[in-house]
């Protein structure tokens, strides 16, 4: 049995059910986040901020690693294809190593202890790791 990785579509815009879990995820993770940053004395508003930040260099870091690992088979044939992300082609190792590097520039340009929001971000990545496995089955 197949599902339609299309979950609805608002005029010409498809939505995808990788798309709609990825979001699940995300705020999950955040609002766990923000319990563990009030929890450790930390302002729970960054987190939002951190989250973004996060998931933008997690998407970059993602792509980059895809691209390198089917580099040969693909990308050096046809390199137009590397920023279509909406094709497929999202590695998770990558994507962890984005976010955490955009979190280290993040946490330093902002003057704070990464180590320390490391901690605070752990449980919640690990939440959004196991809601997002499930947007591979669609």
């Amino acid at each position: 049995m197949f599902i339609d990785p299309v979950a609805f579509r608002i005029g010409p815009i498809a939505i995808h059910w990788y798309g709609i879990i990825f979001a699940v995820a995300a705020v999950a993770s955040a609002w766990l986040a923000t319990r563990e940053a009030r929890r450790r004395g930390e302002d729970p508003d960054r987190v939002w901020t951190m989250l973004l930040v996060a998931a933008v260099g997690g998407i970059i870091g993602s792509r980059i690693y895809h691209v390198i690992h089917e580099w040969d088979l693909i990308y050096s044939q046809r390199p137009e294809l590397i920023p279509q992300i909406w094709m497929g082609g999202l590695g998770i190792p990558g994507g962890v190593a984005g976010g955490l590097i955009a979190l280290a520039i993040y946490t330093r340009i902002q003057g704070l202890k990464f180590w320390r929001w490391i901690d605070v971000a752990a449980p919640a990545m690990l939440l959004a790791q196991a809601i997002g496995r499930f947007g591979n089955f669609v």
